[in-house]
């Protein structure tokens, strides 16, 4: 057991010792929040000032409806658009102009709404030079699809108020019952696996891959015509396995612990920014840290 004991530690310690290990302990944690961050920015994120933008009608009698349901607001309060020009069943030569204030940024956008956009034969178009924005494309989506809605109602004789009062969504909670309580779900059940399943599909081929550039380095040297004569076969692999294991456990504790802290950081600023706001419980349980140990033992 001894030799054994030392074959594990020369592994481990020859393993955390390196470059590539810390830069991946490193890396890992940074590229996951990188890239969640990067998605809740692009997601969330507003333009900072009012949105001039002028709506073609080539329908007729659309474009002041579609003015009344853009109803996008930014973090200042402030409108998200302003309508600055309506033309109806606007000509080439009016579309081009107003096309050409887009590129020159006396405009940030204009919306073209074509004639068969009631009967569902056509679709609107939103001209603008920064189409990222996904929030406040939504807003124009909604306030399209809400001013052809009226139209249609209107042309079949009912009342636009009373038929949104009857078919007003009801928004439904997902509510997780487990021993500790009662959580709303919002996704962070998903994430938890989606993260769980990544880190053991990732972890799983590294070190199973460096178990095995174990071997390969040692059979070209010298190395292993030592090891061969100082200790047994079975204890020299049996070192290099549970060494390299030791080495990804090693990891794994380093990054669930970063995501602890990480986790506790974001509750605190949330609520510091925001009384009363909480972010989703990840109810990251034992039971799924033995299994995702016992799942990467077995698969390693």
């Amino acid at each position: 057991m001894r030799k054994l004991w030392l074959v594990v530690k020369r592994e481990y310690l020859t393993r955390v010792r390196t470059k590539g290990f810390i830069f991946s302990t490193v890396a890992v944690p940074l590229f996951a929040i990188g890239i969640f961050a990067f998605q809740i920015y692009t997601a969330t994120r507003q333009t900072g000032h009012t949105l001039k933008i002028a709506v073609l009608d080539n329908a007729g009698g659309l474009a002041d409806s579609i003015e009344r349901n853009l109803d996008g607001r930014l973090a200042s309060g402030q409108p998200a658009f302003q309508v600055v020009k309506k033309e109806e069943r606007p000509a080439a030569a009016e579309q081009n102009a107003v096309r050409s204030q887009v590129e020159r940024g006396e405009l940030d956008a204009f919306l073209l709404v074509p004639a068969a956009v009631t009967g569902g034969k056509e679709s609107a178009e939103f001209h603008t030079r920064n189409p990222g924005e996904i929030s406040l494309t939504d807003s124009i989506d909604r306030a399209v699809t809400n001013a052809v809605i009226a139209r249609r109602l209107h042309e079949r004789g009912l009342n636009v108020s009373d038929v949104g009062a009857v078919v007003a969504s009801v928004d439904l909670k997902l509510i997780k019952v487990s021993a500790g309580g009662e959580t709303e779900e919002k996704g962070q059940t998903f994430v938890t696996a989606l993260v769980v399943g990544m880190l053991l599909y990732t972890t799983l081929i590294i070190y199973g891959v460096t178990t095995m550039r174990s071997v390969t380095e040692e059979k070209s040297s010298r190395v292993m015509e030592i090891l061969i004569a100082s200790v047994r076969p079975f204890h020299l692999l049996a070192g290099k396995i549970v060494g390299v294991a030791a080495v990804a456990l090693t990891q794994y504790a380093i990054w669930a612990t970063v995501a602890g802290l990480i986790t506790a950081y974001g509750a605190t600023m949330a609520s510091a920014v925001r009384p009363g706001s909480s972010l989703p419980a990840l109810q990251l349980h034992f039971s799924v840290l033995a299994y995702m140990l016992v799942f990467f033992l077995c698969g390693y």
